[in-house]
């Protein structure tokens, strides 16, 4: 499963969070963490070893990607705890065709990520919004988000990252042959361009929810065919998974981050949309201590204590019934109240918080690591994506979905 893991602004602890989550994953399954932030990269300075090979050397040198992926060596991990982690790393300097990657390099990266034989692959996505970002995201969820409460900026801007995402989403579909258009919509589609025209035009319009706006408009355009169900489930089935790094409280992370994201997306994006909270990261000192270091958090507390991890399967049952991966909730084909949603979001922090479901990092890496494995083997609430589609794969899979 290829997870892709970004911000709307730098400075959320994105990399931190990347690193130390792929590091608890490969407790459990095989992870390979790769740097999409090339040219600013700070990976290299959060692990203190010697790297070899990095995609300048896959991009630039046709080095088979899994020959660029290097483990952790004897100095960082001398017990072997992280065998199962592995990491792929950006140049050390500034190299113009991995910074500002072309089609051809990226599609040729992304070919090789698939190729990849392990459970997970984690994507640290350089922050911000532009074209290399959003081309590494799934097409129907958001990758994981990250947002803090010291930072607001961020949050608002992780909306504009979903409005950008489900416009891709949409333009992928629009890209497929004319033919496969014309079947789903029961006639032939005189000029594709225009529906990704109204689209846009929406978008720059501060009328309210771009797509349900859109939707709506496609629907008196062309009625009620498959083409225009296939429209509706790429945003009913949209889910935004995020988790809130620095974490105060309840109280603030309500008000200071939930409550603008939800108002955001749902007055801007859609009132369809699914946003789902994976879990926090606690404000930690030690944290930022570990960064300046070059060792990861998680080294240092193991290697601090000399004690093994504790069995993770104590959460599972709890994590089920807490991420209701047990059930099998419909698509929002319909509006949900903004305050019913808001206080749905706020229950579950709740929820996490009375079950102690993380005081320190280590724990809530732990509890997340255990949700994104529920969510990744779930058809639902599926997080990442298993491989990265052309616009008629695209197409062919929301066929099924509806």
């Amino acid at each position: 499963m290829i997870i892709p893991v970004s911000s709307g602004k730098g400075g959320v602890g994105k990399t931190t969070f990347a690193l130390n989550m792929a590091l608890t994953l490969a407790r459990r399954r095989t992870t390979v963490l790769v740097d999409l932030d090339p040219g600013t990269s700070s990976l290299r300075s959060f692990l203190d070893m010697p790297i070899q090979r990095d995609l300048y050397h896959f991009i630039k040198r046709d080095v088979p990607l899994k020959e660029c992926t290097l483990g952790l060596n004897r100095s960082l991990d001398p017990e072997g705890l992280f065998r199962r982690f592995r990491v792929i790393a950006s140049p050390a300097s500034f190299i113009d065709e991995i910074v500002n990657m072309e089609t051809a390099h990226m599609e040729k990266l992304q070919r090789g990520l698939m190729e990849l034989d392990v459970d997970y692959v984690i994507l640290d996505n350089r922050a911000g919004l532009d074209r290399h970002v959003l081309e590494f995201m799934p097409l129907a969820n958001s990758g994981i988000l990250i947002f803090t409460p010291r930072l607001r900026a961020a949050t608002l801007t992780a909306a504009e990252m979903v409005r950008a995402a489900l416009i891709r989403a949409c333009r992928q579909v629009f890209s497929a042959p004319d033919d496969d258009l014309a079947v789903l919509a029961g006639r032939e589609l005189p000029d594709s361009r225009e529906y990704l025209e109204q689209l846009d035009a929406f978008s720059h319009q501060p009328a309210g929810p771009v797509f349900d706006l859109w939707l709506e408009w496609v629907r008196e355009r062309i009625g009620d065919c498959l083409l225009t169900r296939v429209l509706e489930r790429v945003v009913s089935g949209y889910r935004v998974f995020f988790v809130l790094n620095q974490f105060d409280s309840v109280e603030d992370s309500a008000e200071q981050v939930v409550r603008p994201f939800m108002e955001r997306l749902y007055k801007s994006v859609s009132q369809r949309v699914t946003a789902i909270n994976v879990g926090w990261m606690v404000a930690s000192d030690e944290i930022r201590r570990s960064g300046e270091s070059g060792l990861p958090y998680l080294l240092m507390q193991h290697y601090r204590r000399r004690r093994k991890d504790p069995d993770a399967e104590r959460w599972e049952g709890f994590l089920r019934d807490l991420a209701g991966l047990q059930q099998r909730p419909p698509h929002r084909k319909q509006a949900v109240p903004l305050d019913d949603e808001l206080n749905r979001q706020v229950e579950l922090l709740n929820r996490m918080y009375v079950h102690n479901a993380g005081r320190n990092p280590e724990t809530n890496l732990d509890f997340i690591a255990e949700r994104l494995i529920g969510f990744t083997s779930n058809t639902t609430h599926r997080c990442g994506m298993r491989r990265f589609l052309s616009p008629l794969e695209w197409l062919r899979e929301l066929q099924t979905w509806v």
